[in-house]
């Protein structure tokens, strides 16, 4: 219905295509939130953050219990802590390589 108008020819249509747009894009901006209601967990350090972290994780530990009890979580464990790491591409962005890595120096891990 709407997109009829990329079909047809004349100003008149191309105005009216052009006014819609204007008129979903307004309504798109009036839907979004003017804050986030969760911008706390943003503060990885913060009490908050982390008494809510803490939370999660007991929830899911009393649902599913602890995996460090498997063999398969150490045997993971060991591929992901290893030193013999071998780089791999992650991302291309205007013509440059990118991987994300992490080591004991880069706990969180650095895009390189």
């Amino acid at each position: 219905p709407h997109w009829e108008a990329f079909r047809r020819e004349g100003k008149a249509h191309k105005l009216w295509l052009m006014h819609w747009l204007v008129e979903e894009s307004s309504e798109l901006e009036r839907a979004v939130p003017d804050s986030d209601p969760r911008i706390w967990l943003e503060d990885v350090t913060g009490e908050e953050a982390l008494a809510w972290v803490k939370a999660r994780n007991a929830a899911a530990l009393s649902s599913f219990g602890n995996p460090s009890d498997s063999a398969t979580y150490s045997r993971i464990l060991e591929i992901l802590d290893s030193k013999a790491k071998i780089p791999y591409i992650g991302r291309v962005l205007n013509g440059l390589y990118y991987n994300f890595w992490q080591d004991e120096t880069h706990v969180r891990g650095i895009w390189r």
